[in-house]
């Protein structure tokens, strides 16, 4: 649109793009391009307000629009599936590259950047950051299913190229994600090549297992004299519940010894256990016993101070014994009425 003197010209700039050379029987002289609907295009240098390119033959009024195919085929990106706003693929790889190389810069960053080119270039016009970022994931996604189709690799990995350098210890899955799985029926990658298959090691420790002698409690493998991983402690278990029943043996004639001594039969000391039990559930909570504790101190403290106060007034205003201070509804001799009155 420009503005020349007090006319005012709007010219209308039609997306470039392959168009079909002939749509009817007429000569390619007969067909006129013209303007069609308006749609936004966005490419490196920012936003476009386009229109987009219809064929129609003066001869036999035939016409043609652009399909979403033809839309692609010339190396467009549409973001809905009526393309009313249009990507330049170059857009896509520029992004792609940025983010490889610059990980630190933000999508809102490469949309100013859009908007900046279109001030510059005398447009106006905003760039939506999540339509972009959503044609950009499905870009992304069609490119691979492409590439996988084709067999191109999307890049050459030093480590694995032209021979493997490094791999997986544990084959087909990461540390952490085994311990959180745990075992599992799916075959390793590298079963039988990196990795020895599951049947061959329990047919070699099954058959180490039938060669050797296995002695329980023993740090050895077998007969060999050499130290191997201990599958028991020093101490055997068989060891330790001899020990338990020979100590249970002398607790159990010292209880007879002293039952003798005292004349008692198993009804009484099984009562003293009932007591000591009921003794140390009463006596064993910490703060029932500080509470006791303080209570006694507090009440010392009153006695004394009680008794230096009776010591100093005259016996109608004494207070006497400290459990007078205690019963309910007593009454401090100074605040009683005169005995006159």
């Amino acid at each position: 649109m420009m503005l020349t003197g007090t006319i005012l010209i709007t010219r209308v700039r039609i997306l470039p793009m392959e168009m079909p050379d002939h749509i009817c029987e007429f000569p390619p002289e007969s067909v006129n391009v013209v303007p069609g609907r308006p749609i936004l295009f966005i490419n490196m240098k920012g936003r476009y307000d386009l229109n987009l390119p219809e064929l129609r033959c003066g001869s036999c009024c035939a016409s043609w629009k652009p399909e979403l195919n033809d839309v692609q085929v010339s190396g467009y990106w549409p973001a809905t599936i009526h393309f009313y706003t249009l990507y330049d693929v170059a857009i896509f790889q520029g992004f792609k590259e940025m983010k490889l190389v610059a990980p630190g810069n933000s999508r809102l960053s490469f949309m100013r950047m859009l908007e900046a080119q279109t001030t510059e270039c005398g447009r106006t016009g905003k760039v939506c950051s999540d339509t972009f970022y959503k044609s950009f994931m499905e870009w992304v996604i069609c490119s691979y299913e492409v590439n996988k189709l084709c067999s191109e690799q999307p890049f050459t990995c030093p480590a694995c190229c032209p021979q493997m350098l490094a791999v997986s210890v544990d084959g087909n899955r990461k540390h952490y994600r085994f311990k959180k799985d745990g075992c599992t029926d799916e075959a390793s990658y590298f079963e039988g090549v990196l990795l020895c298959k599951d049947d061959e090691v329990a047919a070699f420790v099954e058959d180490i297992q039938r060669r050797t002698k296995h002695v329980p409690g023993k740090g050895v493998c077998g007969r060999s004299p050499l130290n191997a991983a201990k599958e028991t402690s020093k101490r055997s278990s068989s060891s330790l519940d001899e020990q338990t029943q020979r100590d249970l043996q002398r607790e159990r004639q010292s209880l007879e010894a002293i039952k003798e001594d005292l004349s008692v039969n198993d009804e009484t000391v099984q009562q003293w256990v009932i007591d000591v039990q009921d003794w140390a559930e009463q006596d064993t909570n910490s703060g029932h016993s500080v509470i006791r504790s303080r209570m006694w101190s507090e009440r010392n403290q009153l006695e004394v101070h009680v008794a230096q106060h009776d010591e100093m007034v005259q016996p109608q205003q004494q207070i006497g014994a400290v459990e007078n201070l205690l019963k309910a509804g007593y009454i401090f001799p100074w605040l009683l009425p005169p005995s006159g009155i």
